[in-house]
């Protein structure tokens, strides 16, 4: 009754939008759509889907949650997905399992990954980060 503003998704605009940005792009570029946020107020589940439909293939989210929306939102699909912040110790086994990216910033989570990584025998798809001088998170380097 009060709202004073709305979203609305547009399939073409948004397939208009990704070939755009594709044509700027050499073949060999990761072109990652990023969806924190619940897709910046968008909705995962709205989003991501169509999204997929435009061709994106690749995600970037900041949690493991997140990364649990777009995995049920494009279940079935064949996508990469990229989580961006740290991932919880009960994350961790999860994301590995789905082959999910992820940064490491520190040994402690390092260590963590190795340790599911035998457990599970599996790889990890990990990113490292490395302090560019901002004294937030990272590897010194």
């Amino acid at each position: 009754m009060f709202e004073t503003s709305f979203i609305e998704l547009s399939k073409s605009a948004v397939r208009n939008n990704v070939l755009f940005i594709k044509s700027l792009l050499g073949s060999e570029v990761v072109f990652s759509s990023v969806v924190k946020g619940n897709a910046y107020g968008h909705g995962i589940s709205n989003y991501c889907p169509l999204a997929f439909s435009a061709g994106i293939r690749h995600f970037s989210v900041f949690s493991a949650q997140e990364a649990f929306f777009v995995y049920q939102a494009l279940e079935g699909k064949d996508f990469q997905l990229m989580i961006m912040g740290d991932v919880e110790d009960g994350a961790l086994e999860w994301v590995i399992e789905k082959k999910i990216e992820f940064y490491v910033f520190d040994q402690s989570r390092l260590e963590a990954a190795i340790c599911v990584c035998k457990k599970l025998r599996l790889k990890a798809r990990i990113h490292i980060e490395i302090e560019t001088g901002m004294n937030r998170t990272g590897f010194p380097a």
